[in-house]
């Protein structure tokens, strides 16, 4: 039983050695992990600003020249309302 005592103890002792050894590189590992995540999270806001500021550009402009230009602006509604609608009626067909 002695022996068996002893290779466990030599098992336990081997484990407790390796998880020692182990530890940094998961500590290490861990922050890299989280270093990402947060970077990656920084470039998603980032990326959600740049389109909010390109939606807001691009409304303005729209408002822009809708004022500049509203008979314009109704005639080719009209025109993409009824190619729209002349679209339709020819899937609607088939």
């Amino acid at each position: 039983m002695t022996e068996y005592t002893a290779a466990l103890k030599q098992v336990a002792d081997a484990a407790s050695q390796a998880a020692q050894e182990v530890a940094p590189a998961l500590h290490h590992a861990a922050d890299r992990v989280s270093e990402m995540a947060s970077d990656g999270m920084s470039a998603i806001r980032q990326g959600s600003r740049q389109c909010r500021d390109q939606m807001a550009r691009a409304s303005s402009c729209t408002v822009s020249h809708i004022r500049q230009h509203p008979t314009q602006t109704i005639v080719i509604a009209a025109l993409l309302g009824a190619t729209a609608v002349a679209l339709l009626s020819l899937l609607r067909r088939r």
